[in-house]
């Protein structure tokens, strides 16, 4: 790969997410990266930043497209008020909780151009895991 290669991979609007089932998901960079980790991934002098690809070995396909479609959930309703909660598989709950705990799931602002986006004072991390739990509340 030529150098020029590298900088046009690493400015595209587009990322591959890849699970440890090899499973790959091309989503928007803007919406991956409301996580910390991939944030971070994206931003240094990394392997990830150079390829535009992120392995994540300690998440299998299905957690990871559903934390894909919660990337662009949260992405398509950034600036909406009293927006519904994303529906989230029993099944899932456990792993998606691990998931987004181990991606950090914080809005922010440095890497990724969200100069233009309303944040509530309630993380993204915490939304996902207070969905999760109302998810379980409602079973008991």
């Amino acid at each position: 790969m030529t150098n020029s290669d590298e900088i046009e991979i690493a400015n595209s609007s587009y990322v591959t997410l890849v699970s440890s089932d090899g499973f790959e998901i091309v989503i928007l960079r803007e919406a991956a990266c409301i996580s910390g980790m991939i944030k971070a991934m994206l931003a240094g002098d990394y392997r990830e930043t150079q390829q535009g690809r992120c392995v994540f070995n300690e998440i299998n396909g299905i957690v990871l497209e559903k934390v894909a479609e919660y990337f662009y959930y949260n992405y398509k309703n950034r600036n909406q008020a009293n927006v519904p909660d994303m529906v989230i598989p029993l099944e899932l709950c456990l792993e998606l909780f691990m998931a987004a705990d181990f991606l950090d799931g914080r809005s922010s602002k440095n890497n990724c151009d969200y100069s233009d986006h309303q944040f509530s004072s309630i993380t993204n991390k915490q939304y996902l895991i207070a969905s999760i739990l109302k998810r379980f509340s409602g079973i008991m």
